[in-house]
């Protein structure tokens, strides 16, 4: 029963990612950080616990890099700007989440709202193991948001990302456990072009 419990979340999570448009990339699910590239903004220190209910972080955005935020908004060629959920770690099995980016209003928005940008669904059995990260390709969304922007004004002091549990995550039975992922920390980063 686990082992069939388990495959179903597996699907569901693949196919949550596929069609979200968040397809899983070498390069999205690796042990990668925003240490390999230049960061625009971060939460806070210590680790973010997912349960059961949404989760609203905050990304602050230092005065030096809202200039760049506006003129990579502006610009906006593919791929420049990712969201990055570092150090996950899967407490319990079968955890999905919608991810997005600056949601409208206090609801939480269905993966079909604008703010959507993917799916955070870890693979593999809970408990200790290499801690990954995912990337989502965030350019579109910046540019809805700040590309009409003046650069010289900068971009936002503050950027939401709101963390939703799928249904999938949603049972509260007796035992259940209450933080069934952890994310060290989420970072806003620039892309370099390929090639550079």
């Amino acid at each position: 029963m686990h082992q069939a419990f388990r495959l179903a979340c597996l699907l569901a999570a693949a196919a949550a990612a596929v069609w979200g448009g968040a397809g899983c990339t070498r390069a999205d699910m690796s042990a990668s950080t925003s240490e390999t590239a230049p960061e625009l903004a971060a939460s806070g220190s210590g680790p973010l616990d997912l349960g059961h209910e949404p989760l609203a972080v905050v990304l602050r955005v230092s005065a030096d890099k809202r200039e760049r935020l506006a003129a990579l908004a502006a610009a906006a060629r593919p791929g420049s700007v990712r969201l990055l959920l570092e150090g996950i770690e899967a407490l319990h099995p079968g955890a999905v989440y919608a991810v997005h980016l600056e949601p409208a209003g206090s609801e939480a928005p269905a993966a079909s709202a604008p703010s959507f940008v993917g799916h955070l669904a870890p693979f593999g059995g809970a408990g200790p193991g290499p801690e990954t990260t995912r990337g989502f390709d965030v350019t579109q969304r910046v540019r809805a948001l700040w590309g009409g922007t003046d650069a010289g004004k900068g971009g936002p002091e503050e950027i939401r990302i709101l963390l939703v549990p799928s249904d999938l995550a949603e049972g509260k039975a007796a035992g259940e456990p209450r933080t069934l992922l952890r994310v060290r920390r989420i970072a806003l980063v620039e892309r370099a072009p390929a090639g550079r």
